[in-house]
């Protein structure tokens, strides 16, 4: 086990806990803002993005309904996005026809046996790419990675695992056009490690990496990939007093890890309650900004807790928001205007059960505005609903999307997309599902538009959850839409 030399640092507002392994990280490369090119003619979008410094471009042709012939239907990262000069973007160019309007459709997976997908992540190539977890496998329960082309087809699947029991949490594309998982192994509800696991472009295994503290628990929730090829985690950390380590209870902790998936660094967030983390981004002056919950820095229990770091992971600030009982953030996302936008739930505010809750910032994390959601009212049932929000998507005019569950139709649960405006104004919402209980844990823009939706199903006719990814089209309608 590597040696660890530990330093406590107080600030005004937050404990922070620091472990070195090897010397200062490079400081990544300063992030740069993705022109506007959509509905520009091909070679103007070409030259936009090499003028701005985007060299990896991938020309991806595709119907469309009203889009003329050599236009840009879409763009991938999307415009005004903050991200490396080196990330791959993808210009999708309509044909002029409409042989293939935006479609929708529905697959589940798993062949009987157990299977969730907790994470989809548009690939390079217009296809998606799957991670979660499975019995199908050797081990008792696996780490899956799955390709999907863009109609939701299997092309390959593989699984992979150190122990009886393991989940993938979060996969992203890397430079060399392969995939890195990060997740963890279950060994109980207060011991595992992290998992960070790197395959080639086929699925097939480069290396894992098993991270963390023995004897305490370590939970990747987040991933972010740095411009030095080495990757950023963040999750869930129990203390250990007796060892000196951490705070007391849960914490927060950013690990960074260079291109082989050895350690770096390591930064604790937190004190005596609890902490934890489940989502985290770059932002554009190389720092993270990460989402979660404190009960340590908080009101009375949990709120939902935004904290900026700069590079190497030392507090720049860090609010919380919410009312007298638990508020949690499940997810974050820069805004166009530089601002974050966070997504989760609450119990505060006197609602009788859980809320979305939506809540915007400025870039110092002041708040702007924020939105409780509840579908049962909306639908017209006067007792309300119970629902949460997992993971916000910004779409191309800059409006928002949320997935989430939500059991306003008074099953166990169904699927919840809701799209917002600008100001947090209501467009649509759309519930999807079957009889039993339906979770989405991941959401993804399409290229033509549409939203990509990952997560499980008990209503696909076997008795135990199965994974379920499935397409709507613009306007979020899906296959299995339910919505009254």
């Amino acid at each position: 086990m590597t040696n660890f030399s530990f330093s406590i640092v107080k600030l005004s507002f937050l404990f922070v806990f620091i472990s070195v392994i090897a010397g200062c990280p490079a400081v990544p490369d300063p992030l740069i803002q993705i022109p506007v090119v959509t509905g520009l003619a091909r070679e103007v979008a070409e030259t936009t993005l090499t003028e701005a410094g985007f060299n990896n471009l991938l020309i991806k042709e595709v119907s469309s309904t009203s889009v003329p012939k050599g236009k840009i239907v879409n763009q991938l990262p999307a415009a005004k996005s903050w991200v490396s000069n080196a990330t791959p973007i993808t210009l999708y160019v309509s044909t002029g026809d409409t042989e293939h309007p935006t479609e929708s459709w529905t697959r589940v997976y798993g062949e009987g046996k157990s299977m969730e997908a907790a994470d989809v992540y548009l690939t390079n190539d217009g296809s998606y790419i799957v991670t979660g977890e499975t019995s199908d496998a050797p081990q008792d329960v696996a780490v899956y990675l799955q390709k999907l082309n863009d109609q939701g087809e299997e092309l390959w699947r593989n699984t992979y695992g150190v122990t009886d029991t393991q989940r993938g949490e979060v996969v992203r594309q890397t430079e060399d056009g392969g995939f890195i998982i990060a997740g963890y192994t279950h060994i109980d509800q207060e011991y595992g490690q992290m998992l960070l696991i790197k395959t080639r472009h086929d699925g097939r295994e480069e290396w894992i990496s098993t991270l963390g503290i023995e004897g305490l628990l370590f939970r990747a929730h987040g991933l972010a990939l740095t411009s030095d090829g080495g990757y950023v985690l963040t999750g869930i950390t129990q203390s250990d007093p007796g060892r000196d380590i951490g705070f007391g209870g849960h914490d927060i902790f950013i690990m960074k890890t260079n291109s082989i998936g050895q350690e770096e660094w390591t930064v604790w967030y937190g004190d005596e309650e609890d902490d934890a983390a489940y989502a985290i981004e770059p932002t554009v002056d190389g720092g993270f900004i990460i989402a979660g919950y404190t009960a340590s820095f908080g009101a009375l229990n949990k709120d939902v807790f935004l904290l900026k770091t700069d590079e190497n992971g030392l507090v720049e600030w860090a609010k919380s928001y919410g009312g007298s009982l638990d508020d949690i953030a499940h997810d974050v996302k820069l805004t166009p205007d530089g601002g974050y936008l966070l997504t989760g739930y609450t119990n505060s505010f006197d609602v009788p059960f859980r809320d979305i809750y939506v809540i915007k910032t400025n870039n110092g994390g002041v708040h702007e505005w924020s939105r409780i959601i509840d579908l049962g009212l909306l639908i017209g049932d006067d007792a309300g609903s119970d629902e949460y929000a997992k993971a916000v998507q910004i779409t191309p005019d800059g409006e928002f999307v949320l997935a989430g569950t939500t059991n306003a139709l008074g099953d166990d649960g169904s699927i919840t997309l809701i799209k917002l405006g600008t100001s947090g104004s209501l467009v649509w919402y759309r519930i999807i599902g079957g009889a039993e209980l339906d979770q989405a844990f991941s959401l993804q823009m399409a290229y033509d538009n549409g939203y990509v939706i990952a997560g499980s199903t008990q209503s696909s006719g076997v008795p135990i959850r199965q994974a379920y990814i499935f397409k709507t089209d613009e306007n979020g309608l899906a296959i299995d839409d339910q919505t009254p």
